[in-house]
């Protein structure tokens, strides 16, 4: 008595993740054309000050990361050496 059923499958339009869609419509994000306007002078000059104090303040965190990556390399090379000479 053996009695084979067969279900039904839908196959899924696969999202590019690779996860199916379940048949939920596709939307498009609407596209807004941008106002061609010119930027005043002094926006253009509190741009590139913020932008000039932005690079100088990460070569300052730079600078101070490699020193205190620097500081615990050479910490950790004189434990390791006092501890395998005591």
């Amino acid at each position: 008595m053996t009695e084979t059923t067969k279900t039904k499958t839908t196959k899924h339009a696969a999202s590019p993740f690779g996860v199916p869609d379940y048949g939920i419509p596709k939307f498009e994000i609407p596209k807004f054309d941008l106002p061609n306007i010119e930027m005043p002078e002094a926006f253009r000059e509190m741009t590139e000050k913020g932008v000039a104090h932005a690079k100088d303040t990460y070569a300052k965190a730079k600078v101070a990361s490699e020193e205190a990556a620097d500081l615990l390399e050479n910490t950790y090379t004189t434990v390791a050496r006092d501890t395998a000479n005591a």
